[in-house]
C-alpha cells in the first residue's frame, strides 16, 4: 500500500512595526512588533492553535522571530531561524522613507510597484535573488516534512 502525505506551507508576514505604519522602509534592521503587532500575531495564534503544525521557520530579524515565536508557542515548538528567508536586503534604500525613496529613484520605484520580477534595489538584492532564496528553501522544507505528523 503506497501512502500519499500533503504538506501544507503556510507563509506568514510578521505583524505590524512602527516602520510600516510611518512608511519607513525597515530592511534588516532589528525593529520590534508594534503594540498592534503583537495583538495580530497573538489572534492568529489563537486561530492556527487547532492545526496540527510541524515546524516554524523564522529569519533572525527580531520582528519576524517575535511572531514565529508565538505561533510556534501553542504547538510546544521553538522557531527554527533560516537566513534564507530574511527580508529582502533594501541597500540604499533601508530606513528611508516610501516618499524619500520614490523622489530619489523614481523610475526604480515605479517599475518595484508594476513589474518587481526584474528590479535590483540600490546598493541591493534583486527580487529574483530573494525568489530564489525562497525557493530553494520551500523544496528543503517540503523534503524535510514531508509525511511528518504530530
Amino acid at each position: 500500500m503506497r501512502y500519499v502525505y500533503t504538506t501544507t506551507i503556510l507563509l506568514v508576514r510578521h505583524g505590524q512595526t512602527e516602520s510600516n505604519i510611518n512608511g519607513y522602509y525597515m530592511g534588516w534592521t532589528e525593529e520590534d512588533l508594534s503594540k498592534v503587532g503583537y495583538k495580530q500575531i497573538q489572534r492568529l495564534a489563537s486561530r492556527l492553535a487547532s492545526q496540527n503544525i510541524a515546524a516554524v521557520y523564522s529569519s533572525p530579524l527580531k520582528r519576524t522571530y517575535s511572531t514565529a515565536a508565538i505561533l510556534a508557542k501553542p504547538h510546544g515548538l521553538e522557531p527554527t531561524v533560516s537566513d534564507e528567508i530574511i527580508e529582502i536586503r533594501l541597500g540604499d534604500w533601508q530606513g528611508l522613507h516610501r516618499d524619500e525613496i520614490k523622489q530619489t529613484w523614481p523610475e526604480i520605484w515605479q517599475q518595484s510597484r508594476t513589474d518587481p520580477s526584474t528590479v535590483r534595489l540600490p546598493a541591493g538584492e534583486s527580487f529574483a535573488e530573494v525568489t530564489e532564496r525562497a525557493y530553494a528553501l520551500s523544496t528543503v522544507l517540503l523534503r524535510r516534512t514531508r509525511g511528518c505528523r504530530r
